[in-house]
C-alpha cells in the first residue's frame, strides 16, 4: 500500500477508535467536549475542594464525616450561611425500620428537636410550640 493510503486507514480507524469511546462513556456520564471546561467549572464553583484536591466521591464523604466528628455538637453542625445567617445541618441516623424512628424519636434529643430548635431560635424567633407546630402542618400537607 501507498503512504497516503496507510495514513488514511490510520486516520479512519482512529476516529473510529475515539467515536467508540465517546459512546462508551456516554453510557457512564455527560463527558464534556472540553475537559478543561469542567475543571475550570470546579475551581469557580468549588474553590476550596479543588485546592485540596477533592473530586472523588469517597473522598467528598470522608471530608463529610470528619466535618461531623469536629464539628458535631449532638448530631447537629452550626454554620454561617452565604448570607451571614446561622445555618444548621441536621444527622440523621440510619435504622432499619420504622419502629427504630419510632423509638429514636421519642427519646429525645434528635434530629427533630434540633429542628424546631432552629426554627425558633434563629430563623422564624417564635416559640418552640409554634416551630413544632409549623414543622408537623408542613410534613402532614406534604404526606397528605
Amino acid at each position: 500500500m501507498s503512504e497516503e493510503a496507510v495514513e488514511e486507514s490510520s486516520d479512519s480507524s482512529s476516529k473510529e477508535d475515539i467515536s467508540v469511546m465517546e459512546k462508551e462513556m456516554s453510557n457512564d456520564k455527560v463527558v464534556p467536549a472540553n475537559i478543561f471546561q469542567c475543571i475550570d467549572e470546579m475551581q469557580q464553583d468549588f474553590p476550596l475542594l479543588h485546592s485540596l484536591r477533592i473530586d472523588k466521591t469517597y473522598q467528598i464523604n470522608s471530608l463529610i464525616q470528619e466535618i461531623v466528628k469536629l464539628k458535631s455538637d449532638v448530631g447537629v453542625i452550626h454554620y454561617t450561611q452565604k448570607n451571614n445567617c446561622s445555618g444548621c445541618l441536621l444527622q440523621v441516623p440510619s435504622i432499619r425500620c420504622s419502629s427504630g424512628y419510632k423509638l429514636e424519636l421519642l427519646k429525645g434529643g434528635n434530629f427533630v428537636e434540633a429542628a424546631v430548635k432552629m426554627i425558633s431560635s434563629n430563623s422564624a424567633e417564635c416559640a418552640e410550640g409554634e416551630a413544632a407546630e409549623c414543622l408537623l402542618e408542613a410534613l402532614f400537607k406534604s404526606y397528605k
